[in-house]
């Protein structure tokens, strides 16, 4: 986990500033981030694993949500994925695009 962090520290330092690693914004990241790397675990959020997952899932005791609409869902996320593929699409021209300049 320890090497995660560190590896975590110099991506984000390069995508985020790129050469330019230093300043006040750049120093109060880090610090945040440091900060957040040494805070321990909340014991109250560790919960051992207990049996397979499926079996929680299936024997859940919440009710479902009768106002559900799983073919509205279904409509709403298959716009999302076109939009989502349309954005990708003007991306990549915007590169291509770019690339012939």
């Amino acid at each position: 986990l320890k090497c995660q962090h560190n590896l975590i520290d110099e991506n984000v330092g390069q995508e985020v500033w790129g050469d330019k690693g230093s300043g006040p914004e750049s120093e109060a990241l880090l610090a945040i981030m440091d900060e957040i790397k040494h805070t321990p675990q909340n014991p109250t959020h560790v919960h051992k694993a207990s049996g397979l997952l499926y079996e929680h899932l299936m024997t859940s005791p919440e009710k479902p949500d009768p106002s559900f609409d799983v073919t509205e869902w279904n409509r709403q996320w298959d716009e999302v994925e076109a939009e989502m593929k349309r954005i990708e699409l003007a991306d990549q021209k915007a590169d291509v695009d770019l690339d012939l300049l």
